[in-house]
């Protein structure tokens, strides 16, 4: 009788995370990121800095975020700077007066109540 009851937990056990699973595929907003607001990072580049603006349709997600500049070239990635965002989702990172050839992007973190992203890459041939 033990043996039956045993294989009946398990049996049930098992079809709950079966089901759990099934919830979770069919309705993502249970699952991670649930009730966070979309985050766009838009980059681009006038001398000397690179800039770009966060967008998102929750103003909470805009201001004060850490935004990270990277540089990817020879199949390293290379972190050249970073900034918070201000209010309006505006930022900027001071690189000088050259730009070296490579692949450039930004990305901003996830939050509590924000999604993270990263931005559209962009060629510098040199």
């Amino acid at each position: 009788m033990g043996e039956k009851m045993f294989a009946s937990r398990r049996t049930a056990s098992i079809a709950a995370v079966v089901l759990a699973a099934a919830v979770m595929l069919a309705f993502p907003a249970f699952g991670a990121g649930a009730g966070k607001s979309p985050t766009t990072v838009v980059i681009g580049f006038k001398l000397p800095a690179w800039h770009g603006k966060l967008k998102s349709p929750k103003t909470a997600c805009l201001g004060g975020r850490k935004v990270k500049l990277y540089r990817k070239t020879n199949g390293k990635t290379v972190l050249l700077g970073s900034d918070r965002s201000n209010a309006k989702g505006g930022w900027a990172v001071l690189i000088g007066s050259k730009i070296p050839r490579g692949s450039y992007f930004a990305t901003a973190s996830a939050n509590a109540k924000c999604k993270g992203d990263k931005s559209a890459v962009l060629q510098v041939a040199g």
